[in-house]
């Protein structure tokens, strides 16, 4: 492990201010005798300007043994605590260990073991040599040109095309100067106007040839060129619909004739001949009865037993056709179908308490009349009236019938809900609005009476206020008149101690 220099230590500082403290592979680089773990410990133990580099106070100390106590063995995070480097709290803690202890200074080889460079990085750089060899010069030169380099790889290869183009422009500016003032027209390829920013002009010298009746013939053929006047918009629209007026005309004959050809015709029909029946030209359609004839008649090894003949001439007669002509299972479910009519219209015929299942009350209630002698109310009298307890076989029903009207209700809450969702929300962020509103109204009325009641209480004790400092002011001009004429009295008798001398 090498020492660091000075040279190292100003490219080092020089690398960090432009790439940061994050790119440590990229600073080593530049250093040839470095890496990355050096240099990070060369900066953070050493060149770092938080660092710490005074004489240990009291105060240090007696917070570094503390430290030392809570985190054995844990310097880095001593060095927090502290405010110094880890390197510097083991080496204090080390020769206070030493301190306590009494130990002699040591001689011989552990002196020299002890001077050894065993941490280059927390130590000052050694000076620099008055030579230096090739390898730091080249190092030198190379970190010089790489933290010169501000711009980057990508901006100088820009600015040099950039000066590239404008040392070509300048050159074919010339040279078509020269040939301009030799005799030879061309054409310029840069039509931006240059000529105002040329680097370096000089006067074109004149030439062998007398160019002056061609530069005349030239200003004369431009003056006397007059470009077409600009067209108007109607005029342009104009013109676009005669171009396109033939092949308009020519594209819609095509589409009528496609028209033509594609349109259906009419139909027709051959008129009938006399004396000619169609029946016997054209064969008739065999009957779909007679089709069937030709297969075998199906066997019926089984009857069909089918209970009730009242509800079989019921079938036929809703059919109005044969009951034999129908298959079993057709007549079942008929069977089904009018045994569920009928249940169905007993079951609706029955009391509604008798539908939803509820007990049939037993006992004997009586009513009365309304007497003449009441103011027209109706009074009901019950001579017995026996109400005996629910069984349990009507509770499921009444449950059912609860969970209904509470399914309705929640159906309907959803409707009200969404149909007032947005009134409700409006509603209650008025309501916040007006209660803090409230709020601040009663706060600010307090203050106000507060403020009032001040106002009042100053008021009642300005005038008392008033006549102290009136009394005091009296007081004060007394003493500065009684102090006048004192210094009055002792300037005569000075002057006159003074004639009497």
């Amino acid at each position: 492990m090498s020492a660091w220099t000075n040279v190292e230590d100003e490219i080092l500082k020089a690398a960090i201010a432009k790439y940061g403290l994050n790119q440590w592979a990229r600073i080593s680089s530049l250093l040839v005798r470095k890496t990355p773990k050096q240099c990070k410990a060369r900066w953070r133990e050493w060149l770092d300007p938080g660092i710490r580099k005074l004489e240990w106070t009291r105060d240090e100390d007696e917070k570094l043994l503390h430290a030392v106590k809570l985190f054995p063995s844990q310097w880095r995070t001593v060095a927090g605590f502290v405010g110094r480097t880890s390197t510097q709290c083991l080496a204090r803690y080390q020769r206070l260990l030493d301190d306590a202890d009494g130990a002699a200074p040591l001689v011989g080889e552990d002196a020299l073991m002890q001077q050894a460079d065993t941490d280059p990085e927390t130590k000052v750089a050694k000076p620099d040599a008055i030579d230096m060899d090739e390898e730091e010069k080249e190092m030198l030169s190379e970190a010089r040109a790489r933290l010169a380099n501000t711009m980057g790889k990508k901006a100088k290869r820009k600015q040099r095309e950039k000066l590239l183009e404008e040392t070509k422009r300048v050159s074919v500016i010339q040279k078509r100067r020269e040939l301009k003032a030799a005799g030879v027209n061309m054409r310029l390829r840069y039509e931006r106007g240059y000529n105002d920013d040329v680097h370096l002009e000089r006067t074109v010298p004149l030439g062998f040839y007398d160019v002056t009746d061609e530069v005349a013939r030239n200003n004369a053929s431009r003056g006397a060129y007059k470009p077409p006047p600009p067209k108007k918009e109607k005029q342009r629209e104009a013109d676009k619909r005669v171009r396109h007026s033939a092949a308009d005309i020519t594209q819609l004959k095509r589409a009528r004739e496609v028209e033509k050809t594609v349109k259906r015709r009419k139909l027709e029909l051959e008129a009938p001949q006399d004396g000619v029946e169609l029946d016997e030209e054209r064969p008739r359609a065999a009957p779909v009865k007679g089709l069937f004839s030709s297969l075998p008649k199906p066997k019926n090894d089984f009857e069909i037993d089918v209970d009730g003949a009242s509800d079989d001439e019921g079938v036929s007669r809703a059919d109005g056709g044969d009951v034999g002509e129908l298959d079993a299972e057709e007549l079942d479910r008929r069977r089904l179908q009018d045994e569920d009519e009928r249940r169905r219209r007993d079951f609706l015929a029955r009391p509604r308490a008798e539908q939803i299942g509820l007990p049939r009350p037993t006992g004997k209630v009586g009513f009365v009349g309304v007497s003449s002698q009441t103011t027209g109310q109706r009074s009901i009298s019950s001579e017995q009236v026996e109400s005996p307890a629910l069984p349990r076989s009507a509770l499921p029903v009444i449950g059912r019938l609860l969970q209904r009207d509470a399914t309705r209700c929640l159906s309907l809450e959803k409707v009200l809900t969404k149909a007032l969702g947005g009134y409700l929300d409006r509603a209650q962020l008025l309501s916040d609005k007006l209660s803090a509103a409230h709020r601040t109204l009663s706060s600010d009325l307090g203050k106000l009476h507060a403020f009032q009641r001040l106002a009042t209480l100053e008021q009642a004790a300005a005038e008392s206020r008033l006549a102290e400092l009136q009394e005091r002011v009296s007081i004060v001009r007394h003493i500065h008149t009684t102090h006048q004429l004192r210094h009055e009295s002792l300037l005569d008798l000075k002057d006159s101690l003074l004639a009497d001398l």
